[in-house]
């Protein structure tokens, strides 16, 4: 239920286009807030679309959003192979490269961005996200590192990456 804050009056000009044009920053900021869908950011992600990540994410949305199956929406530029998209999201601040996934489906719970990349052989996402300083030793709830799914699942070329990261990093007590 509730009003519809995409519905546009006979103008053509939704309720958050008329709050900042009248100038009521507080109305704006909460409409731009209740716009905030994780889907919008998946599917941007999903289909490299950088301008609407940014625009996303200057309206307020939270790099950390997930949907609603548990894993965090922008996965979905790792699904897609879209390494610009990754990037966008492992530069902006307030990304935590370790947050989990709690999504139970396509053998994704409790993933890191990175081990999920390494498990699906992305080795130009898996090489974004160790430069944006995501860590290769992290496990899962099953205990398993990222060079372990990349090994598993027989991505060498990812799992020749995390080895060679592994030994320019220096062993976290």
């Amino acid at each position: 239920g509730g009003a519809d804050a995409r519905a546009t009056g006979k103008d053509g000009r939704t309720a958050l286009e008329w709050a900042e044009a009248e100038g009521h920053e507080d109305v704006a900021q909460l409409l731009r807030e209740h716009l905030q869908d994780p889907y919008e950011l998946n599917d941007a992600c999903r289909d490299g679309d950088t301008a609407a990540i940014k625009a996303w994410l200057e309206a307020g949305g939270d790099p950390n959003a997930t949907v609603h199956s548990g894993y965090p929406a922008w996965w979905g530029a790792i699904d897609a192979g879209e390494e610009g998209a990754v990037q966008q999201i492992v530069d902006c601040e307030g990304t935590d490269l370790e947050l989990k996934s709690t999504a139970p489906n396509y053998g994704s719970k409790d993933h890191t961005a990175l081990s999920y990349t390494a498990k699906w052989g992305k080795l130009g996402i898996a090489r974004r996200l160790l430069r944006g300083g995501a860590d290769a030793r992290a496990t899962g709830k099953d205990g398993r590192t990222a060079l372990e799914w990349a090994e598993a699942e027989g991505h060498k070329a990812v799992a020749q990456l995390l080895r060679e990261h592994r030994q320019q990093q220096p062993q976290q007590q």
